[in-house]
């Protein structure tokens, strides 16, 4: 989004210092919300953070003073080229802000700032008692005619559930309805539709990696297994 001249906030509970590539091409810096509270899903990421994240001091520095200035290269070159395919080369580069905070409360942020809002796995990791205040927030804001798109989970099921591995919510119908006031794409029904997902070959050869490195994930330990339904709305 940056890329294309976007002013970009991003909003997480659980962020670090961005890496120095990130930080010369956008201006990043880390903003922590006066509001921000802890809470136990941030606990939980944490947690299952890889060990390969662990580094030891001589590691960071080897990493800090080597690779980040090779990544940032690779970085910007890859980034160049994608600008040219498109032409954007004349298009400035936007920045974006790394902010610390709580999406079920950001009275720091004014209301009607945003033109538009990206949530990528998110709200199914809010608590079910404080979902429909989040939502609020997240609608407060937001502009009038603001667009946004947002990832979750679904479930088949007649009843919105609780995925203990991935820790997070698959929503009903209904509930998507009622939460999102989102309606189906198509006729298909959510059997259909995870029953092609069950069976399909492309995603389960292109699982990523990380997925097999524990088991508090969407798929645990990477054994090809869906139990909810990716769902996207706009």
């Amino acid at each position: 989004m940056a890329e294309m001249e976007f002013e970009v906030t991003n909003i997480d509970l659980l962020l670090s210092t961005p890496p120095r590539a990130w930080r010369r091409r956008y201006g990043i810096g880390l903003n922590r919300l006066n509001s921000y509270k802890a809470t136990n899903y941030k606990e939980y990421l944490e947690s299952s953070r890889s060990g390969f994240l662990k580094l030891t001091w001589l590691k960071k520095i080897i990493k800090s003073i080597l690779l980040d200035n090779l990544g940032f290269t690779r970085y910007l070159n890859a980034f160049d080229d994608w600008r040219s395919l498109w032409g954007l080369e004349t298009i400035p580069v936007g920045r974006i802000e790394w902010v610390k905070g709580n999406l079920c409360y950001l009275p720091e942020i004014p209301d009607g700032q945003f033109d538009a809002l990206i949530s990528l796995s998110v709200v199914e990791h809010i608590p079910a008692e404080s979902l429909e205040g989040a939502l609020g927030e997240l609608l407060r804001i937001m502009k009038p005619d603001a667009h946004w798109a947002v990832t979750t989970s679904a479930t088949h099921k007649d009843e919105t559930r609780f995925h203990e591995n991935s820790k997070g919510l698959c929503f009903s119908i209904d509930d998507l309805a009622n939460f999102f006031q989102a309606s189906p794409y198509d006729t298909a029904s959510p059997e259909v539709v995870l029953e092609k997902y069950l069976r399909s070959d492309c995603l389960k050869n292109n699982l990523a990696y990380f997925y097999r490195k524990s088991g508090n994930n969407g798929m645990p330990w990477g054994v090809w297994d869906p139990q909810y339904i990716p769902v996207g709305m706009y």
